[in-house]
């Protein structure tokens, strides 16, 4: 029986400051087809065990009788009532080329099979009910009910945070929240958190200076909701050494601010 685990690791650098290096686009997903839910989703137990017959995957009781026929080429087990399928093949003894879709305990089909990814994450899936899917180079985002709650329109995506993630689109990023509505706008150079409450935005450009690119632009904050905090208008924003401030640069002054009254300022 095969069964693999896919750990996905999306690491953004922090840039709060000018003359950091620049960052890559979002690193996207592998684009290879070993899907499973992520190594820190602890399956939910059903009596229902994968089960392999005459090189096809089912699903058989605790006695052993099948209950969903073999018929799939991949499976995984099920995760609060739902499991990823697909139909393929395997083009060596761990990689898998084909489509992918949701099926219930019934062996219903909850999705088509169509989608060339599935993933999902603990705060996606837990949480949320959420899978992070890919359709032919397109990102979007499915609810274990089947409804896509983002269709597949983004270049790349990172996983939820906060209840937010970072998308990509056309060369520009921006926010989601998880009923797929852009709460930052997907215009800007980058963005990333500052913690799990703060998210910084650039816009600008990168200019070769020396051995390294240096960033040419302004910063501004919003909050994991959405809400503008503070203007793209400062040349540096970071968390300052005091707990519940910012240190902010604007125009060669410094600037110690309190998160607190930033929030007020902007009620």
């Amino acid at each position: 029986m095969n069964k693999f685990i896919l750990s996905i690791s999306i690491i953004f650098i922090l840039l709060v400051f000018l003359g950091c290096q620049k960052p890559s686009i979002i690193e996207k997903f592998s684009k290879e087809s070993e899907i499973s839910i992520s190594d820190e989703v602890m399956p939910i137990p059903t009596k229902l065990s994968i089960s392999l017959k005459n090189d096809k995957y089912g699903y058989v009781d605790e006695n052993g009788n099948t209950v969903i026929e073999h018929q799939f080429d991949y499976s995984t087990d099920f995760y609060d009532g739902y499991a990823i399928v697909g139909f393929g093949k395997w083009t060596d003894s761990i990689h898998f080329d084909g489509k992918y879709g949701l099926i219930d305990l019934e062996g219903n089909e909850v999705t088509e099979v169509k989608y060339d990814f599935i993933t999902a994450h603990e705060a996606d899936f837990i949480k949320y009910k959420l899978f992070i899917v890919r359709e032919g180079e397109k990102w979007g985002v499915l609810h274990q009910s089947g409804v896509e709650v983002v269709k597949p329109i983004y270049d790349s995506m990172q996983y939820y945070r906060g209840g937010a993630a970072l998308v990509l689109r056309d060369g520009r990023y921006g926010f989601i929240d998880i009923n797929g509505q852009e709460i930052i706008p997907v215009i800007f150079s980058y963005a990333d958190y500052l913690n799990d409450d703060l998210i910084v935005v650039l816009k600008g450009d990168y200019v070769a200076k020396d051995y390294y690119d240096v960033f040419v632009g302004h910063m501004g904050l919003y909050d994991v909701n959405g809400n503008k905090l503070l203007k793209v208008e400062y040349d540096q924003i970071e968390l300052a050494e005091d707990l519940g401030k910012l240190r902010v640069v604007k125009n060669d002054n410094i600037s110690l601010l309190s998160i607190d009254d930033i929030y007020i300022d902007n009620r």
